[in-house]
């Protein structure tokens, strides 16, 4: 059996966490658009896998524009204050997922994020 790991985690349109994490602080309304990347628990290499992280604000701004949100590869966070938490939270996530082979697992895990190679 093989299990999902969260090897490392990009925040698109930042080059760093310090500058994450100093956006977060700075606003009240976050959206941010991540690449996950996960593979195999212990073997080198990973495939990517997008997710876009809001928090309250950021749905109930969405939802009185535009009166309904739906996304698949949406995770609603409810306190940023600390990333490490966050990427802690994700990988609690993707560490649950397990499966015969590579494809099994990604499988899996498109039920959460925007995989790579997905159609």
């Amino acid at each position: 059996m093989l299990f999902a790991e969260l090897k490392n985690i990009a925040f698109d349109g930042f080059s760093d966490l310090n500058s994450v994490q100093k956006f977060i602080l700075e606003s009240e309304v976050i959206s941010l658009n991540v690449c996950l990347y996960i593979g195999v628990n212990g073997i080198d290499g990973a495939d990517n896998f997008n997710a876009f992280l809001v928090n309250l604000n950021w749905i109930k701004n969405y939802i009185r524009e535009h009166g309904i949100f739906i996304e698949s590869n949406t995770v609603i966070i409810d306190n940023f204050d600390d990333l490490d938490d966050v990427f802690n939270y994700l990988s609690s996530v993707v560490c649950r997922v397990y499966g015969e082979d590579w494809n099994e697992i990604t499988h899996k895990l498109s039920q959460y994020f925007d995989w790579e190679y997905s159609e």
